[in-house]
């Protein structure tokens, strides 16, 4: 199962759906210091020998999100205090890149 975090910051939601059993964790954030932390993480869950990326980070801004996700990819979508962020002329472009995702 697939599950996407939206605004993952310090990786505390993403490491929980690691630990929850998700075989796959997409986490997005612009900062630079979510890349550094999702980078570390990275280290500890994937297995680069045999080519299993359970930690997928994505430096994007909300507002971007949309052009990154396949329809119907994710399972469940965490977006803990983020989507405000994204400014108001893109949200409903956003939300339905999200819905899409969806399975």
């Amino acid at each position: 199962m697939t599950a996407l975090e939206i605004g993952g910051g310090n990786m505390i939601e993403t490491k929980a759906l690691l630990d929850a059993g998700f075989g796959h964790v997409i986490a997005t954030d612009i900062t630079d210091g979510a890349e550094n932390t999702a980078a570390s993480l990275q280290m500890d869950v994937n297995d680069f020998g045999h080519d299993v990326e359970r930690l997928e980070f994505l430096k994007v801004a909300n507002e971007e999100l949309g052009d990154h996700l396949e329809p119907h990819s994710i399972d469940l979508a965490v977006a803990y205090l983020s989507l405000q962020f994204a400014p108001p002329e893109d949200f409903a472009r956003l939300w339905e890149a999200l819905k899409a995702s969806l399975k």
